[in-house]
């Protein structure tokens, strides 16, 4: 496999990104934390075969019309990226809207600009980076010096655990982070950021009960605003949230936990999320109720998640298409937003659109090759085909290769051009 990671990374850090790739694949996971809008691909990354690669939980495939965190954030990039062109460009295809273009990618976005010195591959790269940091939202979290509060730092970035003021300052302040990135035209550091940002922003149309109460349309004060108004409608402590699924009884919250109708607040909440025996959820509290979340088992039972249309995955499985749509929007919104701050070289240069002889790569190209006895027979065609991607890929700032063997995983070479 191979992967595009940016170029400011340290070596040691590339190497413990390919080994938790290697891990995931070889060695296979359960994901012990609630996620929402399921992500598809850890790195984007191309396989010498050509297959494309998920990473999802164990239990669940991406395959069955559920929206994520990739699809959602790729959509939105490319309309608010159509819609700067539009607004920019005088020079598109005559009496054709850009942000209508079907299928809307990368490649007919800017096939349908005139101007065309923008590199495709430049682009790309720029999408990727956003999309795989709000990928990596679901495997690494902040650290917290207490580990006390370990639980309440995950909780906000994914606004579990009715975590709804904190998740919304965590947003204020990965939003502040990613301008000043791109005021100092740190532009890697701010795809960070910004997929950071989209991860979280999403989470809360999944994990909350903001479509639940009815709401058909963004909340626009959500990490935008300080002293948000909606903050004083948040339930309390001694609010109970939730009433037990009567859909889920016994074995069938194994089967398909289908809830309807089981909020009893009219206040802001979101579900609780267990994957400890340990762990207690506070009574009369939602859950946020996947396969793996041990607090939906205890009553009040079921869930409110969103998060798929998989009805083991998601309790409220049937809101799924609305939270995508609002999810969608609210990320669109978030992009305006970051243009209308940053002006709109700082946004150009975001999603590198520039001239591709004047935009140096800022990205490694770092191959990872099993050299396990089971490749004895498959290695020269592995070679052939490391060869034949770097002459065909734009030359990147460096290269790393990384080998593993049964029991071993090489310490990387590292390669400057």
């Amino acid at each position: 496999a191979y992967i595009l990671v940016p170029a400011d990374l340290s070596l040691d850090l590339i190497i413990e990104m390919a080994a938790l790739y290697l891990s995931l694949i070889f060695v296979g996971f359960q994901l012990h934390f609630a996620v929402a809008f399921m992500p598809n691909h850890v790195f984007s990354f191309a396989l010498a075969t050509d297959v494309e690669s998920p990473f999802t939980a164990s239990t669940v495939s991406v395959d069955d019309g559920s929206c994520t965190h990739q699809d959602i954030i790729r959509r939105a990039c490319l309309e608010e990226v159509a819609r700067f062109y539009e607004e920019t460009l005088t020079s598109c295809r005559p009496s054709e809207s850009l942000q209508g273009l079907d299928p809307l990618t990368a490649e007919t976005l800017l096939e349908a600009v005139v101007d065309k010195k923008t590199s495709i591959l430049n682009f790309e790269l720029a999408l990727q980076e956003i999309e795989i940091e709000a990928t990596l939202m679901d495997v690494w979290h902040e650290r917290s010096a207490n580990r006390a509060d370990q639980a309440t730092v995950n909780a906000r970035q994914h606004f579990d655990n009715e975590k709804i003021k904190e998740g919304h300052n965590y947003l204020l302040e990965t939003a502040r982070t990613a301008f000043s990135a791109l005021n100092a035209e740190s532009y890697s550091a701010a795809r960070t950021f910004v997929g950071r940002y989209l991860h979280a922003l999403q989470d809360f149309y999944s994990h909350s009960n903001w479509i639940e109460l009815g709401n058909t349309e963004i909340l626009d004060d959500l990490g935008t605003v300080d002293n948000a108004s909606f903050l004083s409608n948040i339930a309390g402590p001694e609010i109970r949230t939730c009433s037990d699924c009567s859909r889920c009884a016994g074995s069938l919250c194994f089967t398909c936990n289908t809830c309807f109708n089981n909020m009893k607040t009219r206040r802001l909440t979101s579900g609780y999320f267990m994957s400890t025996p340990y762990e207690e959820k506070p009574l009369g509290k939602c859950s946020h109720g996947d396969i793996t979340d041990r607090s939906s088992k205890r009553e009040p039972r079921g869930g409110i998640n969103k998060s798929t249309k998989n009805c083991r995955k998601s309790p409220h499985h049937h809101l799924h298409d609305e939270a995508c749509r609002l999810a969608t929007r609210a990320t669109r919104n978030f992009l305006a937003r970051v243009r209308a701050t940053t002006g709109n070289e700082a946004f150009r240069n975001l999603f590198n659109l520039g001239e591709a002889d004047n935009v140096e790569s800022d990205t490694s190209l770092c191959f990872v090759i099993d050299r396990t006895g089971s490749m004895k027979d498959h290695i020269n065609a592995v070679k052939n085909r490391a060869i034949q991607i770097v002459e065909s890929s734009t030359k990147p700032r460096n290269y790393v290769l990384v080998q593993f063997g049964d029991y071993d995983i090489n310490p990387g070479t590292l390669k400057y051009y």
